[in-house]
C-alpha cells in the first residue's frame, strides 16, 4: 500500500489555524483591535509557528517535538509526571484536564501514558 503525503492532503501553512477563514464562514464580524486581541490571547501565531515548524513530522514523534519547542515558537511548556503507576494499563481510562482548550493537557497526556501502556490504545 502506497503511504499518501498527508501535508499534500492538510496543506499546511504558515496561517494553518486560519481565525479571520473560520470567523468569516460563520458571518462573524470583529473589529481588527478585537480580531488581534483573541489571536494573541490564544497565541495563534506561535501555535501556527510550531504546527508550520513541525508539518513533516506525525505521530507521538510530532507531539514530542511541540512540546519540546526548540525553536523560536517554544510554548515552554514542562512535563512532570506524578504517581505514574496510576495510569492503567488496559480499559478505557477517563482523562481530566484543567487547561480551557485541552490541547495542552492532551499533549502531555499522551507520552505520559504511551510510556505506561505497552499496547495500543482501545
Amino acid at each position: 500500500m502506497e503511504e499518501k503525503n498527508s501535508n499534500t492532503a492538510l496543506n499546511i501553512t504558515e496561517n494553518y489555524i486560519d481565525l479571520e477563514g473560520l470567523l468569516a464562514k460563520k458571518n462573524v464580524k470583529l473589529p481588527k483591535f478585537a480580531l488581534r486581541w483573541v489571536k494573541r490571547i490564544l497565541h495563534l501565531d506561535e501555535i501556527n509557528g510550531t504546527i508550520y515548524t513541525y508539518r513533516d513530522i506525525q505521530g507521538l514523534d510530532f507531539v514530542h517535538a511541540f512540546l519540546e519547542g526548540h525553536d523560536k515558537y517554544d510554548l515552554n511548556i514542562s512535563i512532570e509526571v506524578v504517581n505514574e503507576g496510576n495510569i492503567p494499563t488496559e480499559g478505557y481510562p477517563i482523562v481530566a484536564g484543567n487547561h480551557p482548550l485541552g490541547g495542552p493537557d492532551w499533549r502531555c497526556w499522551v507520552p505520559s501514558a504511551t510510556t505506561a501502556r505497552t499496547s495500543s490504545f482501545p
